[in-house]
């Protein structure tokens, strides 16, 4: 999931309502940097709600794929704002 923050968030979707707030287990929020010399890494946030309007994108991950990467070597900028 991205946030209108550009915040990337990976877990397991636990509930939804119909205006599109979301619930996630076992949420990772993933901080990815753009200097080579700082390692990207990963913040364990456990239940994560947000409201539906905070929500830029949400997807499937596939749990095999997503796990052979190592994330602490990922390298890009940060996303910028939605609003």
């Amino acid at each position: 999931m991205i946030t209108t923050d550009g915040d990337l968030y990976s877990g397991v979707l636990e509930s939804y309502d119909h205006t599109a707030n979301i619930c996630i287990k076992h949420a990772v929020k993933r901080i990815i940097t753009q200097d080579e010399n700082i390692e990207s890494y990963e913040e364990h946030v456990g239940l994560f709600v947000i409201r539906g309007d905070c929500v830029t994108v949400i997807g499937l991950v596939e749990p095999l794929i997503d796990s052979q990467y190592d994330w602490t070597e990922v390298r890009g900028e940060k996303l910028k704002r939605y609003r």
